[in-house]
């Protein structure tokens, strides 16, 4: 292989390497994109998947928890 047909061929190969790099980034952004986008509306009429379909328990709602503690001798 001459001089010329290797810089020809290197520069291909870097070409592709940035075409690589920027369909990379693309499709993890679109990923991104629709991962938000479930988060936030979710998918389908049940809108399942959202944020607000997670049933959240009273340490999280903001309620109010009972300790119980027992009195006595121990066995």
């Amino acid at each position: 292989m001459n001089s010329y047909t290797k810089s020809v061929h290197e520069a291909y190969e870097e070409k592709m390497d940035k075409k690589k790099g920027w369909l990379s980034l693309f499709g993890i952004l679109l990923a991104m994109v629709a991962g938000i986008y479930i988060c936030l509306f979710g998918i389908g009429d049940q809108k399942g998947g959202s944020a607000s379909a997670i049933k959240q328990g009273l340490d999280l709602a903001g309620g109010v928890s009972i300790t119980y503690e027992v009195v006595g001798e121990e066995e």
